[in-house]
């Protein structure tokens, strides 16, 4: 009986609560027409081979150490404590009706976390730590060399996070946490490398060009910022229905980049002498980068099968870069005299930068088999990809924006002490350039995670 009248007591909380959550799905697109969003994009998924065998739609999950880099709500359903790994391995096919460029294989270790629970007044408390990969800059690439040119590049650059969490279980139902994430780089260079024959690409005019043009470019950066994840979870099973809901806020932050740039140009003639280029220049860059809202949806069937659904909102509108730098530039020739110094000394410049939003959705699903000596997941998911990028018509004008997708599959076992899961994800899209010429890009993406359930 007392069960019975402490359910009728939360009937109307239930359908207010469920109520809220469809609205956010429903208004989502409709707030997303007055977004905005930077030029560059960042990697603010959560990380982890399960997470990603399911397409990131995770948040209403977010049930083992990988949490920490999802929902940190979610730690407070760990019991003991845990340790997870994740690393990632990303292949990259581009091809272009004029170029083409052979990119090489790069690994990056993705997260380290651990989570410490204990018993607060028979409630439940979560600690985390972690360190997670937020923008992954690294590509190692070569062009297919011919006669005209050959290009190389490499870049090292990683954006990442250390971040601290706590979670507080109020009851069987809601959950709450927060993390503060401090963003740092490693890495920070990046390099490329082109030779051009210039008398061969343009053999009509000859005499006004070099017979060759090499351009290196060399970069350091550092990248710094902070802000806060806030979450909540709540879940409905306890009333004997098996939904999940997760409403997720990451704030607002400045993230700057102090950045040195040294771009080296060599105009070389075979029968005369050669001159070069050198431009110097330190600044540093300020993008105001806007809160971003997540929902998600989590609906178990039994201990067997579980449908997901994220949704991302991106809070841009009317947001400011801000640019101060110094310029240096100098003129030489083969006798390494000074032609031309030019030193700009140093200017502030502030522009607002409004990039209409890519608010992006993930579906996912996992079902689990139960052999005896453990679990066997299966997996899989698809999601959008958010690019600034549009295709063209003969005209040269835009015709609509590039629709990039992803399927993602997944599997793993889970034994007593520890799990060990797997994810392929492959995205792609194309489209016809300004040029109206046809451009491709596939990538192809592995994660490996590992955790180990501590006594």
């Amino acid at each position: 009986m007392h069960y019975c009248m402490t359910f009728s007591i939360w009937i109307p909380f239930v359908k207010r609560v469920l109520l809220l959550s469809g609205l956010f799905f429903i208004i989502t697109p409709v707030v997303a027409q007055f977004m905005h969003r930077h030029d560059f994009d960042l990697d603010l998924y959560g990380k982890g081979a399960r997470a990603m065998g399911m397409a990131y739609a995770f948040n209403a999950v977010a049930d083992d150490a990988t949490a920490l880099s999802w929902n940190p709500a979610g730690i407070a359903q760990i019991k003991k404590p845990e340790l997870a790994f994740s690393s990632s391995l990303k292949d990259t096919e581009y091809r272009h009706a004029s170029y083409e460029y052979d990119f090489r294989p790069v690994h990056t270790v993705d997260f380290l976390g651990f989570v410490y629970p204990i018993k607060l007044k028979k409630k439940n408390l979560a600690f985390g730590i972690s360190y997670q990969n937020k923008m992954n800059f690294k590509f190692n690439y070569e062009n297919l060399p011919n006669e005209y040119s050959s290009q190389h590049g490499k870049n090292t650059i990683t954006v990442n996070t250390a971040s601290l969490s706590c979670a507080y279980s109020f009851n069987r139902f809601i959950n709450v946490g927060i993390s503060y994430n401090r963003w740092f780089s490693l890495g920070n260079k990046s390099e490329t490398y082109e030779l051009n024959y210039l008398k061969k690409i343009f053999w009509r005019e000859p005499e006004n060009y070099p017979d060759e043009y090499i351009y290196m470019r060399t970069e350091n950066h550092k990248y710094s910022a902070n802000n806060l994840t806030a979450a909540i979870l709540i879940d409905f099973s306890p009333w004997h229905f098996p939904l999940r809901y997760a409403l997720k806020y990451d704030s607002k932050m400045w993230l700057t980049n102090d950045n040195d740039f040294t771009g080296h140009k060599e105009y070389i003639f075979y029968n005369d002498a050669d001159t070069t280029w050198i431009n110097f220049l330190q600044s540093v860059n300020k993008y105001e980068y806007p809160g971003i809202i997540t929902n998600g949806l989590a609906f178990r069937f039994r201990d067997y099968l579980t449908i997901t659904c994220d949704f991302d909102i991106h809070l841009f509108h009317d947001n400011i870069e801000t640019w101060d730098f110094a310029h240096t530039k100098s003129y030489v020739t083969d006798d390494k005299r000074t032609i031309y110094v030019d030193s700009s000394g140093y200017i502030e410049s502030t522009f607002i930068y409004s990039y209409i939003a890519f608010n992006q959705i993930r579906l996912g699903l996992e079902y689990v088999f139960h052999p005896e000596f453990g679990f066997i997941p299966v997996r899989a998911g698809w999601k959008t990809n958010h690019d600034e990028l549009h295709t063209y018509d003969e005209n040269k004008n835009a015709i609509k924006r590039v629709s990039a997708h992803s399927i993602n599959f997944g599997t793993g076992i889970t034994l007593k002490h520890f799990s060990i899961d797997i994810a392929y994800e492959a995205f792609w899209f194309q489209r016809r350039d300004e040029n109206y010429e046809i451009e491709k890009r596939t990538d192809h993406a592995f994660a490996l995670s590992a955790i180990w359930y501590i006594k």
